[in-house]
């Protein structure tokens, strides 16, 4: 395997609180979840294989992290890796687990059934806005002051490093900071359509909040405005000179924002193709 490939992942490039998180990482989701625990399993190995040192997935979802946690556990004999220390791992609460007082007893098991001493990262997640009468700014899906306080206990007992926030708006950042002893060091968001939520990008650089691009990197999109946008003739013109795909334009441009990708696809052609942006850049020719 190239030194070439691997290397960007070895050393990371992009801030999470006091830690550094790769630039690229894979993420467990829906199309995972079509999956059985092999496959899944297999996927994970082959994106260690490649050079993916952060990997994601729900503290809920069994099947996704006995998985990861298995391919984590062959990694290491096989010699992939040398240690787990080599991975930054992300945990992520989905808002119908991130009750104030499940919050520690979840990751507690987590941790326990992915025979882990700690995560890296664990980030509690709002509802997305396809679901309205969940992610209403104005009604919060719990009492987020009392979840963000089992937060910050997860990580003084050592259960996480980092704390983050999962598709948080920049309302619920701004009224959110107003109480947290511990800001959060993460906002994982999606990134389409070039990520026209400037407002909250500059206010998460401005509060030394990391961005962590989700969603449409390398996913299975289902908003049809996603659709419309990768098949702009502006972008396809782009990809075309520069013989890229739409999606590796997307990413590379994110990239160059400063935000760490998450890759939710876990097709072995689909995580070279997105390897691949790390080796130009989008405002020079090759």
């Amino acid at each position: 395997m190239s030194n070439a490939v691997i290397g960007p992942f070895i050393s990371p490039t992009r801030p999470a609180g006091s830690q550094n998180i790769p630039p690229i990482g894979i993420g467990t989701g829906p199309g995972s979840r079509k999956l059985d625990l092999s496959a899944v399993k297999t996927a994970i190995l082959q994106a260690i294989e490649l050079g993916y040192r952060h990997l994601q997935t729900a503290v809920s979802s069994f099947l996704e992290y006995q998985a990861v946690g298995e391919a984590i556990v062959e990694a290491l004999e096989r010699g992939l890796i040398n240690s787990r220390e080599e991975l930054f791992i992300t945990c992520y609460l989905p808002y119908h687990d991130a009750g104030p007082d499940f919050v520690v007893q979840n990751l507690r098991k987590f941790l326990e059934k992915m025979h882990l001493a700690y995560v890296d990262l664990c980030l509690v997640q709002q509802a997305e806005e396809d679901e309205p009468e969940r992610s209403n700014d104005d009604n919060p899906f719990t009492d987020l002051m009392f979840v963000w306080e089992a937060m910050e206990k997860c990580q003084k007992l050592g259960l996480t490093k980092s704390i983050g926030v999962c598709n948080f708006s920049l309302k619920k950042l701004q009224n959110m900071l107003k109480f947290a002893k511990v800001p959060p060091s993460i906002n994982q968001v999606g990134m389409h359509r070039f990520l026209k939520e400037k407002e909250l990008r500059e206010f998460c650089l401005a509060n030394n909040i990391s961005i962590i691009a989700c969603s449409t990197i390398g996913g299975e999109e289902k908003h049809s405005d996603f659709t419309q946008f990768m098949e702009l003739e502006a972008l396809q013109k782009t990809a075309k000179d520069r013989t890229k795909t739409a999606d590796q334009v997307v990413s590379r441009w994110a990239h160059e924002q400063g935000a760490s990708l998450l890759l939710e696809s876990l097709s072995k052609e689909h995580m070279l193709e997105i390897l691949n942006i790390l080796e130009w850049s989008s405002s020079q020719d090759d």
